[in-house]
């Protein structure tokens, strides 16, 4: 992840780390994300900065769906948070709302399924489900990626040899980095 400053996103990179994913700064605004084993579940409640940003909790879920365990998500900022709960239950993911709390119970795989968002962070949550989900294949990628382009959204893949990879298997097996540019 290029661009950023590290210490801006010690919330999320702290979770992330929480989760078994492994993190290392290769220079002042770069950080390499890597996965190498199933994620554990974790406990995580929205909170103002420097706490865990509200906004990251719809991608995050997406991410704890595929966890060993049961994961809890509290949203203590806002109400309707969850909007991205049905449509990730399309996928298969395990999720159940109580109230503020979303309880995630890990499984093996999500599958591609047609989706809708509701909003921006549901979106941003059904992007990231996309991408981990057996099914979806590099020619959904690149048209997911051309239509977010004709919308001035850049996404690009970050690990060319995962890119190569999932392009032998049909499956996604890499990174990407979704960012917008404004003009």
């Amino acid at each position: 992840v290029n661009n950023i400053i590290p210490s801006h996103l010690s919330f999320f990179t702290n979770k992330l780390q929480e989760i078994g994913v492994n993190i290392n700064n290769i220079s002042t605004s770069s950080l390499k994300i890597k996965k190498d084993k199933r994620l554990k579940s974790i406990d995580l409640i929205t909170q103002p900065y420097p706490g865990f940003h509200t906004d990251m909790q719809a991608p995050v879920m997406s991410v704890l769906a595929l966890a060993e365990g049961t994961s809890i998500i509290t949203e203590s900022l806002f109400e309707n948070r969850f909007m991205q709960v049905p449509e990730l239950r399309r996928m298969g993911a395990d999720i159940q709302q109580e109230n503020s709390r979303a309880i995630i119970k890990g499984v093996e795989y999500l599958t591609g399924a047609e989706v809708k968002a509701s909003d921006l962070r549901a979106g941003a949550s059904l992007v990231v489900a996309a991408i981990i989900a057996n099914g979806t294949n590099d020619a959904e990628l690149r048209a997911f990626q051309q239509q977010a382009r004709d919308k001035g959204i850049k996404v690009e893949f970050a690990d060319k040899r995962a890119l190569d990879k999932m392009s032998e298997t049909g499956h996604h097996q890499g990174i990407i980095a979704i960012y917008t540019e404004f003009e």
